[in-house]
């Protein structure tokens, strides 16, 4: 008498993160296996400023180490901890999904917290070649309204993810990542400075309207 022997169940692979563990003066990284993370830059003793954050976090906590001062530092980290770049791709990915990076690499604190935005419009040349006269010009300043982070992420956004999900794609180590933020970066940048450099122009379209 025959008997169907059942086949052995298949049990799906779970592909599990590293775990691992850096901690500096200046940075830390946690991994777990489930994928989580958390990482931190600066200290307050030293630095004067500390931020932490997590795997959603991940694009723009690798491009502010690239900007730091502990970069080398850093990279020497993942060599000892044997961390290689394929390993955390996944992770960036899914950070990218989020927007990731966009933040800090169209301008950072420096330009969305702090407005430091001085290099973005040549203003006194706009005003000059208006030629609007000099007792309208405190008038084209109230009426100019420098792009905030919530519009130019509205803007950017869609593309910033499709630009970074290439760059992590294309990249075999954290050198090469770096690299393509940069290009990212300064294409971001102006953006931004297209984009107030169009809003000082409409500035001085109204003034001049009322003349």
């Amino acid at each position: 008498m025959a008997y169907n022997v059942p086949k052995p169940m298949k049990r799906e692979k779970t592909s599990k993160s590293k775990s691992f563990h850096i901690n500096s003066n200046n940075y830390s990284w946690d991994s777990e296996t489930s994928g989580k993370m958390k990482v931190s830059l600066g200290n307050l003793s030293d630095a004067g400023w500390y931020w932490n954050g997590t795997e959603k976090d991940l694009n723009g906590f690798l491009f502010r180490l690239k900007n730091s001062k502990v970069k080398d530092e850093f990279l020497s980290s993942t060599k000892e901890n044997n961390i290689s770049f394929r390993e955390i791709k996944p992770q960036l990915k899914k950070a990218v999904e989020n927007g990731d990076g966009l933040y800090e690499m169209s301008g950072d604190n420096v330009v969305w917290h702090f407005g430091e935005i001085d290099g973005d419009v040549d203003e006194s040349y706009e005003l000059e070649e208006s030629g609007i006269s000099s007792d309208k010009q405190d008038e084209v300043y109230s009426k100019y309204h420098p792009i905030t982070y919530e519009e130019f992420e509205k803007e950017n956004k869609k593309s910033f993810k499709e630009d970074m999900k290439k760059a992590v794609d294309e990249s075999n180590s954290f050198e090469e990542l770096w690299a393509k933020q940069d290009d990212i970066s300064q294409s971001l940048v102006e953006e931004r400075m297209n984009a107030n450099s169009l809003r000082f122009t409409q500035a001085i379209d109204k003034v001049k309207e009322k003349e």
